[in-house]
């Protein structure tokens, strides 16, 4: 795998299944074996794993196109904006994998509150095991800006898509834009993010970041709710993580050059006038 290109990061994901799924090799596990410890530890020197200090894009320009047209009014907007600026939206006030965000359904998984949504998937999520498993997923409502309110884009979302979960269970919460109108997939999920992403540099005539990820909203998201208040037990919970360490060495970005509970603090880094706003509907 190494001389395939692979990272060392994803080597040490098949050797901690051939640990779990093969048996001990001369007394060890394949994991903790003396000989693969030290190939390992070969291939982190030889392609050390990859690591950015700076934030993937800027959230800010984002949340300031969403909250223009052709993304306002929501209501009026073509289907295809509503669904790509809920998924957006999903996507940083939970900080939940996309994954995790195609397991969101309705009836007996979700309750609706006055100010949040609160979903508990239907399907384990990557990270889950007998002693964690099924977290529920909270959707925060922001009424300082309904322009960005993840649950008023929940609601005209579910009453365009109505029709598409009838007889269906479980009545998964995101579906794909064309018949038979499918659950979304992760992939496609992760299309819509990138594209959304991509979308508001066009608009605002920026030059796109050379490579998009819809997972970097899991870095983008804790940071700004860090430097805008949040609590890291509250970023912790919502983003799923256990340890502190997680989000130390893998999501941690240096946020100096910007100014300083969790969907709000994220959702609070825009940048945009109080007030009516005249909406452009070209």
């Amino acid at each position: 795998m190494f001389e395939e290109g692979r990272q060392y990061r994803t080597i040490c994901v098949y050797r901690s299944m051939l640990s779990n799924a093969v048996g001990e090799v001369e007394g060890h596990k394949i994991g903790e074996h003396p000989r693969v410890i030290r190939l390992l530890k070969g291939v982190f020197n030889k392609r050390p794993p990859k690591k950015s200090l700076v934030p993937e894009w800027n959230l800010r320009m984002v949340l300031k196109v969403l909250s223009k047209g052709p993304f306002e009014p929501l209501e009026t907007a073509h289907p295809k904006c509503i669904t790509y600026k809920l998924a957006f939206l999903l996507a940083i006030t939970t900080a939940r994998r996309v994954s995790d965000l195609s397991h969101l359904a309705l009836g007996s998984h979700c309750r609706v509150q006055e100010d949040s949504i609160t979903f508990l998937p239907f399907a384990l999520a990557k990270a889950d095991d007998p002693s964690h498993f099924m977290e529920p997923i909270v959707v925060p409502a922001y009424p300082e800006d309904r322009r960005l309110c993840v649950v008023r884009a929940l609601k005209v979302y579910l009453d365009l898509t109505a029709d598409r979960r009838e007889g269906r269970d479980p009545k998964t919460l995101l579906r794909t834009l064309v018949s038979p109108f499918n659950p979304a997939t992760p992939q496609t999920i992760s299309k819509w993010i990138v594209r959304i992403i991509k979308m508001a540099y066009e608009i605002s005539l920026k030059e796109k970041p050379a490579k998009l990820r819809a997972h970097s909203t899991r870095s983008v998201a804790p940071n700004w709710a860090a430097m805008e208040g949040a609590s890291l037990g509250n970023i912790l919970q919502a983003a799923d993580w256990r340890r502190r360490s997680t989000f130390a060495r893998f999501y941690l970005r240096d946020m100096s050059d910007e100014r300083a509970s969790f969907g709000r603090a994220v959702l609070s880094s825009r940048d945009i006038p109080d007030g009516p706003q005249n909406v452009d509907q070209s």
